[in-house]
């Protein structure tokens, strides 16, 4: 999606950065999407919205649990959402260009334009 080209550079340094892209996203209310060989997916984001991890190596004949909470992360499980902002302005033109095909908007720009045409105008 548009967005991520407004992180592209960044994201290419560091893959982490993307948790940065995903958190913007997700606070401007943007829908994600995945591509797949065979179909497209609208993805509802939650937090920590993007990490790498790994389990530790356990030697036989001991056995690592996926489900405990021992992982080694690239990043922590919790997403910071509180210290990220859009770039100003595409941050909200793309907020407001992902609302447009709403039912809504349509419905609005009409009961805006019968108001308009009722009340009286003063000159």
């Amino acid at each position: 999606f548009r967005s991520v080209a407004l992180y592209l550079e960044a994201i290419k340094e560091q893959f982490t950065n993307g948790r940065m892209t995903l958190a913007n996203n997700f606070k401007l209310g943007i829908p994600a999407y995945m591509h797949t060989q065979h179909a497209d997916y609208s993805i509802q984001l939650a937090a920590p919205f993007l990490n790498y991890c790994y389990l530790p190596l356990a030697v036989p004949p001991k056995v690592h649990d996926p489900f405990d909470s021992v992982k080694l992360c690239a990043l922590g499980l919790e997403a910071n959402l509180t210290n990220s902002t859009a770039p100003f302005p595409w941050g909200a033109m793309l907020a407001t260009e992902a609302r447009m095909d709403r039912w809504e908007v349509p419905l609005a720009l009409i009961f805006v334009a019968a108001a308009s045409a009722c009340l009286p105008w003063k000159r």
